[in-house]
């Protein structure tokens, strides 16, 4: 499975961003390039490690170990 990480850069404020579109994540405010790709690996870090609602006592829980990696093809 691959994820896309969305970077760009806002000319208006001189400041870079990310969204991650298959989670719905977005966020601005980053001082260069590196820093948005960092911020977006946290995020999606983040929302995958969030906890939701206590699951339901008589369903079974199965857990998978997800490990973020970049890409071969990223540039």
């Amino acid at each position: 499975m691959k994820l896309e990480i969305e970077l760009f850069r806002d000319n208006d404020v001189g400041q870079w961003g990310y969204g991650v579109p298959a989670m719905s994540i977005v966020g601005t405010g980053c001082r260069d390039r590196e820093a948005a790709e960092a911020n977006a690996l946290d995020a999606i870090s983040f929302a995958l490690e969030a906890q939701g609602d206590p699951s339901p006592a008589d369903s079974i829980v199965v857990e998978y170990e997800v490990k973020l990696t970049k890409s071969p093809q990223a540039n």
